[in-house]
């Protein structure tokens, strides 16, 4: 595992620095190396393997940022989900057009931002009933990420957060609460001025069904507390910067 990985890297330095004359960032030069042992075969087996040690450190911090590199555990962690996840949505091609493109980094990648979202959210729900969008395909990847931080509206009505996050870092706040009538969960979304926010929101009913929506500014979800078991929100932006939510019970 560790000679393919280094290996990928020596092609990576050929086809990058030598023949376009460009250095790959750092970041997705080394989640192209997590994928190579995958590539190879040495992943096949999850005992023992490195993706297995991969899996173990996303999920100990599995909001690190994806391109924010400090060369620890944790960032080979996302590295190896991401690039897994990336080439199963675009299948090895999409390994080939981050070789071959004259970009580097999420510049790189077809489409990286929705990409990035969609992965967000699979790490959460990670059930291929739901769309082969929101899971990974590979058995040994059957995680669920647990919820950044959980509030419950009751017996409360209201709640106030204010949060930082890194650059392409996601959190996922879980809201929840009980009604016998049902009430209206207004959400109140604000991002520092400036910087643009991406915040897809998880909606699970009582059946455990899903549903995904996006926030602009502010959202309202009718029957919350109980047809509706429970609102995730997923904030994502291209840059560390603060935000806030607020989420009160209307009639």
């Amino acid at each position: 595992s560790f000679l393919a990985h280094e290996f990928q890297h020596l092609i990576n330095f050929f086809q990058r620095y030598k023949t376009l004359d460009i250095n790959e960032k750092v970041w997705l030069n080394e989640a192209l190396s997590e994928y190579a042992p995958t590539v190879v075969g040495y992943n096949q087996e999850l005992k023992g393997s490195i993706l297995e040690k991969r899996i173990k450190s996303f999920l100990r911090d599995p909001s690190n940022s994806l391109t924010k590199w400090s060369n620890d555990v944790y960032d080979y962690g996302v590295a190896s989900m991401f690039i897994h996840y990336l080439v199963e949505q675009y299948g090895e091609e999409g390994i080939r057009e981050i070789i071959t493109s004259d970009k580097t980094g999420t510049e790189a990648i077809r489409d990286f931002e929705n990409l990035f979202v969609s992965w967000s959210i699979a790490n959460y729900i990670n059930d291929c009933e739901v769309s082969s969008v929101y899971c990974y395909q590979n058995k040994h990847l059957n995680f669920k990420v647990e919820p950044t931080a959980n509030y419950d509206l009751f017996p409360i009505s209201s709640l106030s957060v204010g949060a930082v996050t890194e650059e392409w870092s996601p959190h996922w706040y879980k809201i929840t609460g009980l009604s016998d009538t049902g009430k209206v969960l207004k959400i109140s979304f604000r991002g520092e001025i400036d910087t643009r926010f991406r915040v897809p929101m998880v909606i699970v009913d009582k059946e455990g069904f899903y549903y995904i929506e996006t926030i602009e500014s502010d959202a309202y979800v009718e029957d919350f507390g109980s047809l509706v078991n429970s609102v995730t929100l997923i904030p994502i932006t291209a840059k560390s910067a603060e935000f806030s939510f607020l989420a009160s019970l209307v009639d």
